[in-house]
């Protein structure tokens, strides 16, 4: 069965290519603006916008760009702890102290990536306005949301067994 798939995908892969190279070139769109301006004006733009995204969303650990060593190595240690904590959670030998720090950051982390992408949407609808020029599609846009309703949910999700570690704890 697998060699009549691998003759069939090398048959559509061989038309495809025939296909590709009885076209003409279609020539390159006019570049844009962007395309026409100083690479290093580019990246100071991109620093500038980096430096506002820190400071509306101070602590995100999903916004772009280097982190000092200390961060780096704080965040590292971070992530090897509460990989550490899910698997004593999957071999159900976590206590309620490190269940508590693994939905904390769990719920900080999908937090983060709520409060960028609503970031973005602000931002690329503000750029707009200052332009003229569409940043987003409104496939984009409803892309963002739907993400947007997925991680809220899944945060709801930790907070739910967060409450449950707390109330645990509180009973004992």
């Amino acid at each position: 069965e697998s060699s009549i798939e691998d003759k069939t995908n090398k048959k559509s892969d061989k038309k495809a290519l025939i296909k590709l190279e009885n076209n003409p070139i279609v020539p390159e769109e006019e570049p844009d603006d962007d395309d026409k301006r100083d690479p290093e004006d580019l990246k100071a733009e991109d620093l500038r916008e980096i430096a506002r995204m820190k400071q509306a969303l101070p602590g995100n650990v999903w916004i772009p760009g280097e982190s000092t060593q200390e961060e780096a190595e704080e965040q590292q240690k971070i992530l090897k702890d509460v990989i550490l904590i899910e698997k004593k959670m999957r071999k159900d030998s976590a206590t309620p102290e490190e269940k508590r720090i693994f939905y904390k950051h769990k719920i900080k982390m999908v937090q983060d990536k709520i409060d960028i992408i609503k970031y973005y949407n602000q931002r690329t609808a503000e750029l707009e306005i200052e332009t003229g020029k569409p940043y987003l599609s409104q496939e984009d846009i409803e892309h963002g949301n739907k993400a947007i309703d997925e991680l809220e949910h899944k945060r709801k999700e930790y907070d739910k067994e967060l409450s449950l570690i707390l109330d645990e704890e509180s009973d004992q």
